[in-house]
């Protein structure tokens, strides 16, 4: 949660990233923030975390001493990603969104999954 709190996304979009539209009222998400709850238990939602970790780990690496920049290249407009934000697309697109921004943003990750013959934009 704090991760999408540094992007400069709002509560809705925080549930609508993580797939719990069905699971989680914006009023509760305090909740998660603190750990008081856990969020709920799919293979979708772990798939959903595991990217948002990928993709902030990713901007770690590219930017190690400035940390306000990732959230900055989160909320700038890609070529890659069709003119759009890295936020835009994760929120447009859901998952398969979360996989273009990692891959736009992580090339070994990206390189692994296509080394493995695994078509990375079908996750």
């Amino acid at each position: 949660m704090r991760i999408l709190d540094e992007w400069g996304i709002n509560s809705d979009a925080q549930i609508a990233i993580l797939g719990c539209q069905e699971h989680i009222r914006p009023r509760d998400m305090r909740k998660y923030r603190d750990g008081m709850k856990a969020l709920p238990e799919s293979e979708d939602i772990n798939a959903r975390v595991e990217h948002i970790l990928g993709i902030a780990h990713a901007l770690h690496t590219s930017y190690p001493s400035r940390p306000e920049a990732g959230a900055s290249w989160m909320g700038q407009r890609n070529g890659k990603l069709r003119g759009r934000t890295p936020i835009q697309c994760i929120l447009q697109d859901g998952r398969r969104g979360m996989v273009k921004v990692r891959t736009t943003v992580d090339c070994a990750w990206a390189w692994h999954q296509d080394d493995q013959h695994n078509p990375v934009w079908d996750r």
